[in-house]
């Protein structure tokens, strides 16, 4: 099992001024550990109904880790709002098993997606070294189902996400020219896009990059059938453009087919690595990660040359920068993932091995030599957000938005004098609820008590036009 670091749970505040980022100082408000005796480490968290599940690997067989198969699993751990161990699941065979991504499902279950070295225990079908492997999961962690894609050569799941047909959209890159893969190589190592139909068949493929190593990290399908993916190059050539030195945050938009339609890279002449992307509530997104770069686009990294730091950006739609923020100390940190929570607040995962206290790190390492894990709570004052009341037409205003367990919908005119149907969808663009307003009914409301924490959004037809809105739901 690769060595990475055991899990720690911290709460630290940073404050983000204007669009131009400065170091700022961080205070500790809580912190947890998790695993066994063995490395263990997190690599995303996602809302739950409990509270949160953390999504990473271990290679123990004790403490808090249940069910290993052998030389190191992917892990799905539970904890409550406050952090407190509820349970926990492994998956794998009886070799290296790599975790990259978790996703919620519209069913409630979740998408997990990582790369096998088995053969065995949960794994089927491997193609040969180690390949995509996207799993499914009911609500409790239950395995519903898994696939493995790819060829002879090594090939690296990184992303899987469900669509909204009901498909899976899966990215990473790949070493292959045979099996599943069919698409035109720039190296031998290229970005690798693939979707599946709702029976699981691959659909349609892409190859993405240039001359050197490109890998896509992870996709978010948005509203109107595209993808906006993002991951590292190391070229400067072929579909790469604006590249800055060593590898560079690579960001892309394609069409329905995967047809690339822009992309733009961010760093410095050093190695910047991501590793999420998250759109937030005011539109824009943030990709995190880390970096051992000190100029181009990154400033402020705390680390000793050739060191990592914590990395994370803000961007447009458009992929234009808005600010950027280095966290850490003398040594390696890095960033993995992120949550959106109220009052302009942003959960962040990642990783610690500076055992001095310097920098941005004041906690105590649990072994020495060791990664340890931050859980991190920033506040960023460029983060708008949708005020309350949000009034998204002439015709009809939800509120209140953000929300908790309910949102109203209501008609400015009392006097409806036709039917309209409004249709509410995830971030995957699946549609979850719709509610009608008809004569005599000018008000709904839609129960958000059981829905997960997210950016949904809202359509309705108002004359010829459609109308759309987005609404917060924030589980405290």
């Amino acid at each position: 099992m690769k060595n990475r670091f055991k899990i720690l749970l911290c709460c630290i505040i940073p404050f983000f001024t204007g669009f131009e980022t400065q170091s700022q100082s961080l205070k500790i408000l809580w912190q947890h550990c998790y695993g066994g005796s063995a490395d263990d480490f997190g690599i995303s968290i996602v809302p739950s109904p409990t509270g949160y599940y953390l999504f990473g690997e271990s290679a123990s067989f004790d403490g808090d880790v249940h069910g290993q198969h052998g030389m190191g699993d992917l892990w799905l751990l539970s904890i409550d709002s406050s952090g407190n161990y509820l349970n926990s699941a492994c998956y794998g065979g009886s070799e290296d098993d790599y975790a990259q991504q978790m996703n919620r499902c519209l069913d409630g279950g979740y998408m997990l997606c990582g790369s096998p070295f088995s053969v065995n225990g949960n794994v089927t079908n491997n193609h040969g070294g180690n390949d995509f492997w996207v799993i499914k999961v009911d609500k409790n962690g239950n395995l519903k189902w898994e696939k493995s894609l790819g060829g002879s050569s090594p090939d690296w799941g990184m992303c899987a996400s469900e669509t909204a047909d009901g498909g899976v959209i899966a990215g990473g890159w790949t070493g292959s020219t045979d099996g599943d893969v069919n698409c035109t190589h720039y190296s031998n190592v290229d970005a690798w896009m693939v979707k599946l139909d709702s029976s699981r068949n691959i659909q349609w493929q892409k190859c993405y990059g240039g001359s050197d190593i490109d890998a896509i990290q992870r996709i978010l399908p948005l509203g109107d059938g595209s993808y906006l993916f993002m991951g590292s190059t190391s070229s400067h050539d072929g579909d790469i453009t604006d590249q800055h030195g060593a590898g560079d945050f690579w960001v892309g938009k394609t069409d329905h087919w995967g047809n690339l339609l822009w992309n733009h890279c961010y760093g410095g002449t050093a190695y910047d690595n991501p590793l999420f992307i998250k759109q937030l509530s005011d539109g824009n997104y943030i990709i995190g990660g880390g970096t051992t770069s000190n100029d181009g686009d990154v400033s402020g990294n705390h680390s000793f040359s050739g060191y990592w730091d914590m990395w994370i950006i803000k961007i447009s739609p458009d992929g234009v920068l808005i600010w950027q923020q280095c966290f850490g100390g003398h040594m390696n940190e890095g960033m993995e993932d992120a949550i959106e929570l109220s009052g302009q607040r942003l959960l962040l995962i990642g990783s610690s091995f500076t055992p001095d206290n310097s920098g941005d790190v004041l906690c105590i390492h649990h072994g020495a030599g060791t990664y340890d894990n931050w859980l991190i709570m920033v506040y960023d004052s460029t983060l708008v957000g949708i005020p309350e009341n949000t009034k998204v037409s002439e015709d009809i205003i939800a509120f209140p938005n953000p929300a908790c367990d309910f949102v109203k919908f209501s008609c400015k005119s009392k006097n409806i004098n036709t039917t309209i149907d409004i249709q509410i969808t995830d971030q995957l663009g699946r549609i979850i609820k719709t509610l009608i307003l008809s004569p005599g009914i000018s008000e709904q409301i839609w129960d958000t008590r059981n829905i997960l924490s997210g950016i949904y959004c809202y359509s309705y037809k108002s004359g010829n036009l459609r109308k759309t809105g987005k609404i917060v739901i924030i589980k405290s």
